[in-house]
């Protein structure tokens, strides 16, 4: 097997925010399908979703997806996690009564309403309603330790993304990615993980790997992530191209200026944040 295994948020990271292109990481997706790489998308996205980006990208790797409510392992083995959508919806609704607050679940958009608020196409956003464990919303004006502590009253969580909430009833992505790391050693693999995110959702992935990137926004990185983890590397810019830029140079590809290989060749790892 692989010695590398690459776990990656999308949306704000190999997906560009606001366009949801990753063109600019055509260098990087190139590299990791001529090594054959693992790339296990870790991500807020329904499964349809991932499964869509997949073949559209043409790479091979497992899937977590809705945060980590499902995991799709390497042999594709589906394992669902956490508390049931409609559930989660009806918490939702108590927590909302119970702080007076007025919150947006995700799934009250409809498909236009998801158009609207996330760019995506109709395609996109009916793939995005179908969702298993994960409920996000927007709650304006709401305390995020008071959702998190009415949340938690409940055996729930609260995880920020980069436009929602989420409400889920599981361990999060760290916990599904030991899941996942769990079937590697299982199947007497031990690969150096990459992880790169973007958003808080994402801290529980990037704090259990080996190697650990954060991609920052246009206005600069996320605050709650470089608290956590003060050594991360940071790509050197937003989204896609970053994300390319900084994969490459890990995975110890030259690059031309542009950021695009220079050489074929496969030297070493640089398995540590400080490395």
């Amino acid at each position: 097997m692989t010695d590398w295994l690459i776990l990656t948020d999308l949306d704000g990271s190999l997906l560009d925010l606001e366009t949801h292109s990753c063109d600019s990481a055509h260098a990087a997706l190139e590299t990791i399908r001529r090594r054959g790489i693992p790339l296990a998308f870790v991500s807020s996205k329904t499964r349809p979703e991932l499964e869509q980006i997949r073949a559209e990208l043409g790479v091979d790797g497992p899937d977590i997806s809705e945060n980590g409510a499902s995991i799709r392992l390497p042999d594709g083995t589906v394992d669902q996690l956490g508390t049931g959508i409609d559930a989660l919806r009806q918490s939702l609704a108590d927590i909302s009564a119970e702080l007076g607050i007025r919150t947006h679940p995700f799934g009250e958009h409809g498909v236009e309403g998801v158009m609207r608020a996330t760019g995506l196409t109709r395609e996109q956003a009916e793939l995005a309603l179908d969702r298993d464990g994960d409920e996000p919303f927007q709650a304006p004006g709401a305390d995020p330790k008071a959702l998190q502590a009415a949340a938690r009253a409940r055996n729930l969580s609260v995880l920020r993304g980069d436009r929602y909430y989420h409400l889920v009833g599981h361990g999060g992505k760290g916990a599904a990615c030991e899941r996942l790391l769990d079937w590697y050693r299982a199947h007497g693999s031990s690969p150096t993980t990459l992880a790169i995110g973007d958003a808080p959702n994402d801290l529980p992935m990037l704090q259990i790997a080996d190697v650990a990137v954060c991609v920052p926004r246009p206005e600069g990185p996320d605050t709650e992530i470089l608290d956590a983890i003060p050594d991360i590397r940071l790509a050197p810019a937003p989204g896609a191209a970053g994300w390319s830029r900084a994969v490459l140079e890990i995975l110890g590809e030259s690059t031309d200026a542009n950021g695009h290989p220079s050489r074929g060749d496969d030297p070493g790892s640089g398995s540590s944040r400080t490395s």
